[in-house]
């Protein structure tokens, strides 16, 4: 969708089933690099979990401590450390910015 000094892509699917939800069409500035992801909330599935129906499973597990594969996923993450609220958005912009480099994307 093109509207008069505004540029909209969505990337849908890029990791795991994740989709991206549209919410507004922004002005394009100039001076920024696209694509920009502006905001985010989670944490994403851990490398090679299997996608998001074993990421869930993962979820429920660290979250119980009387789940049977309770201990085995916590020592996969290290412990306490991994929070389930994190969203890191310099680390979400920069890996658009991978996508975009790997295909030449001209956004």
């Amino acid at each position: 969708m093109q509207h008069s000094n505004s540029h909209t892509n969505t990337i849908s699917e890029i990791v795991g089933g994740t989709k991206s939800l549209l919410k507004k069409i922004v002005p394009h500035e100039v001076d920024q690099q696209y694509p920009k992801c502006i905001e985010g909330r989670g944490a994403c599935p851990l490398e090679d979990i299997g996608g998001i129906p074993e990421y869930y499973h993962f979820l429920q597990a660290i979250q119980n401590p009387n789940h049977e594969e309770h201990n085995y996923y916590m020592e996969l993450i290290g412990g306490e450390k991994f929070n389930l609220n994190k969203f890191d958005l310099e680390k979400a912009n920069k890996f658009l910015l991978s996508i975009k480099q790997k295909i030449s994307c001209p956004i």
